[in-house]
């Protein structure tokens, strides 16, 4: 059943998508619709859930801060009252102090109005406490005098009264009315304990403190309580510092109180303010919280919502409605199927037209276009040819720049193109050259060997020269410009023949600009004019042969082939792998090996010259000197600093003089301070390698170290770091390594408390058991015994 269906599926591609593309019109709108219909509903009822909370909050609030406002009207009253102003400032101490010897006093008059108007407070306390349902007690507080007066009337000396804590939660000196605190549990007479919420009463004009006790339970019960009408609702209310002075602890637990304590706490967490006076949050899905901070109270309402009581008809709304979409949608599913199946039937003939064309093809390719389906087979049949041409044109476009390069380099050798094929190669390939009238320019650029660069830098350095060569050419509109090898460029410019002093300054625009800008030594050689473009092979090796002259003149580099050919004869050729081995070995460093060369160089040459003289192969000396300096530029030593008198310009001069033992004597002195300056700078190099590989030891990450990561770090082969150090240190790196190992570890040993598998894991060892076994081998004994027996 599974295979026929996906071989049916595999046939039917296109059916199968325009059922599927069908559905998706049909059924997406009844999904999005249901989607934001219930949404709606939910976030509907959300916000007036929201609104009625906020609503109810505010009555919440309204009636506590109503009764505090009642307490406060009370006090005012009291404390207006003319009785406790004269009680106050009557000038008697400490009341229980000085009690014992009033009947002695001359002052009965006053003792008794005294007496009489610490009643009448008494009375007056009783009449506050009348004032609100919400009392429970009263004390007046009098410090100076020693007492407290209570509702009962009752009247205690200070320090025996029963409730020590009634100023618990006040800082000292805190003055102001009202001060309401958080929930406590008071002391009583009986040595009970009673909830009550203190009111503080304390001006700045007097001496005395009045504490008005709500009861807690009352007020919870007639307040709290009594407006809770709703059944998925609840109060819970925080003191100032956010702690929870009335819950129905029936309802709540510790973890869910603390979890809505810390969001009250921390409203910022949700982006919100934390000053504000109002807000609400939704909190795992279940619960709608919504408080109110009270400025009077100091307090936070909270009230809570259980959300999923009230989403039950939001829950039957979706119920219903998924019932109705499914109902649809397989009304839908159906319905598209028989639609789908007549809209195929055009498509299957012209799909069965197609496959009757590709019977020649092979089994593979048909399949493969069976399985994309039974446009794309259409398709693809129609783009192929297409597709093929974009693509060769493509990759034509592609390799233009190869092919460019490549055809200009075949100019410069020997060639079979005739006029008018060179003439639609350069059209066809866009080279913006005529083939009449063409100067020549070889350009070598040496950069400064001794900064080291990768191969990404060198090539961007040689992309960075062809446009300096480009925009030294910026006026001329018929020019190439391309690289032919390592820094060495060509540069072909149309002109006639009668612009040699033009040519002339193009080149040294071109000289100026790159040594400029690319802090390099830079070299033109011209060719003769070539009239035609056939002539540029002969050109080519005229500009390089004018380039081996570089250096022999101390006013400029841009050398024509014209000025530097002597004689019209034939160069005289000299021993070509003598003089390899001779640079080779002025680039070792080997002074006698390249003084032997020399010697043996100079012998052939003059065999080859005969009686002729000095005279007859001064271009040769003047070529092999030149290669001299290349070679010994190479190695990167400053050979001018290093030998100031040995300079090119000397040795050019005694070979113009044209004596045989002064030249090859000057030469023989060069190539042996030259070798030796090289081998110098190549000793202090290994020298400072080494150097700098100590210091790595020495002060590196010894769990990283290695001979491989010091390499790294210096940039060397490991092999010839690991060479150059046994020759300069007498031990191996392994060997010096742990000698180094080996002597940090004995002065942490004596020096610290570590244990030894510490320091062996400091030291780079992944096993304390190889370190300990090495210091016994180097040192004849255990870490352990040596710390016991050198401390």
């Amino acid at each position: 059943m599974l295979n026929r269906l996906r071989l049916f599926t595999r046939h039917k591609y296109f059916l199968i998508r325009l059922i599927a593309y069908s559905l998706l019109i049909c059924l997406v709108p009844i999904g999005v619709l249901g989607f934001f219909f219930y949404h709606s509903v939910q976030a509907s009822m959300h916000s007036d859930i929201e609104q009625a909370n906020n609503r109810y909050l505010d009555q919440t609030v309204n009636a506590m801060e109503l009764v505090i406002k009642q307490v406060g009207s009370g006090y005012r009253q009291f404390v207006t009252n003319s009785t406790l102003l004269e009680f106050d400032r009557l000038p008697y101490g400490n009341y229980f102090d000085e009690i014992d010897h009033w009947y002695l006093s001359d002052h009965q008059k006053e003792l008794t109005e005294y007496i009489q108007l610490k009643a009448k407070v008494q009375q007056n306390i009783e009449t506050l406490m009348q004032h609100s349902d919400f009392i429970y007690s009263i004390y007046y507080i009098h410090p100076e005098r020693g007492i407290v007066l209570t509702n009962g009337p009752l009247q205690y000396e200070i320090e025996r009264f029963y409730d020590k804590g009634w100023q618990d939660g006040l800082a000292p000196g805190t003055l102001g009315y009202p001060l309401i605190m958080n929930v406590r549990q008071a002391v009583q007479a009986d040595g009970s304990l009673k909830s009550v919420v203190p009111v503080f009463f304390r001006p700045m004009q007097v001496n005395y403190t009045v504490v008005i006790n709500l009861d807690a339970d009352i007020f919870y019960r007639n307040i709290i309580s009594s407006l809770d009408t709703k059944g998925h609702t609840s109060l819970i209310v925080f003191s100032d510092s956010k702690e929870p002075l009335f819950y129905d602890r029936a309802v709540y637990r510790t973890e869910d109180v603390e979890r809505i304590q810390k969001e009250v706490a921390n409203p910022e967490s949700d982006g919100q303010a934390a000053a504000v006076q109002k807000s609400s949050k939704v909190l795992a899905e279940q619960q709608l919280i919504t408080w109110q901070h009270s400025e009077v109270l100091g307090w936070t309402i909270v009230e809570v919502t259980n959300l999923q009581d009230l989403y039950v008809s939001v829950s039957r709304i979706r119920t219903l409605f998924l019932t109705v979409s499914v109902m649809l949608a397989i009304a839908t599913v159906v319905l598209t199927i028989i639609t789908s199946r007549r809209m195929y039937r055009p498509v299957q003939h012209i799909l069965q037209f197609i496959k009757e064309g590709y019977r020649d093809d092979s089994s593979a390719e048909r399949g493969s276009r069976k399985q994309k389906g039974e446009f794309r087979v259409i398709r693809d049949s129609l783009a192929d040819v297409h597709a093929a041409g974009i693509r060769l044109q493509s990759k034509l476009r592609e390799s233009m720049p190869a092919y460019q390069e490549k055809f200009v380099r075949s100019l410069l050798q020997a060639h079979h193109f005739t006029d008018d094929e060179i003439r639609e190669r350069l059209d066809f390939l866009g080279i913006p050259l005529r083939p009449e009238g063409i100067a020549l320019l070889l350009v070598s650029v040496r950069p400064d060997r001794r900064k080291a660069q990768s191969a990404e830098k060198e090539a961007i350095e040689h992309l960075l020269v062809t446009e300096d060569l480009v925009e030294a050419l910026a006026d001329r509109n018929d020019y190439w410009v391309q690289e032919l090898e390592e820094e060495l460029y060509l540069v072909l410019i149309n002109c006639e023949e009668q612009e040699t002093a033009t040519i002339f300054g193009l080149a040294e625009r071109i000289k100026r600009a790159v040594e400029s800008r690319r802090s390099a030594d830079c070299a033109v050689g011209l060719a003769m004019y070539c009239r035609s473009i056939g002539e540029l092979a002969r050109g080519y090796q005229e500009a390089s042969e004018a380039l081996q002259y570089r250096g022999m003149a101390s006013d400029t580099d841009v050398i024509y082939i014209g000025d530097v050919r002597l004689h019209p004869r034939a160069q005289l050729p000299y021993p070509k792998k003598k003089e390899d081995a001779l640079l080779l070995s002025i680039k070792n460093g080997d002074r006698e090996q390249a003084l032997l060369v020399f010697a043996e160089l100079v012998n052939d040459m003059r065999a080859a010259v005969g009686t002729g003289g000095l005279p007859h192969i001064q271009q040769t000396f003047y070529l092999l000197v030149v290669k001299l300096f290349e070679a010994a530029h190479e190695m990167k030593p400053d050979i001018r600093t290093a030998m100031p008198e040995m300079r090119l310009d000397l040795l050019v001069s005694a070979i113009q003089r044209g004596d045989w033992q002064e030249t090859t004597g000057r030469i023989e002195q060069w190539i042996g301070e030259a070798s030796l300056c090289i081998f110098n700078a190549f000793h202090i190099k290994k020298n400072m390698h080494v150097e700098q590989a100590k210091d790595i030891l020495k002060y590196g990450d010894a769990k990283a170290i290695s001979l491989t990561y010091v390499a790294e770090r210096l940039g060397l082969n490991p092999s010839y770091l690991s060479r150059i150090f046994k020759e300069y240190t007498g031990f191996t790196f392994t060997d010096y390594l742990a000698r180094l190992r080996i002597d940090k570890s004995k002065h942490l040993l004596l020096e610290s408390d570590l244990r030894v598998k510490e320091i062996s894991e400091r030291l780079g060892y992944a096993k304390s058991n190889h370190f300990i076994k090495l210091f016994k081998d180097m040192t004849g004994q255990t870490p352990g015994d040596f710390r016991e027996k050198h401390r």
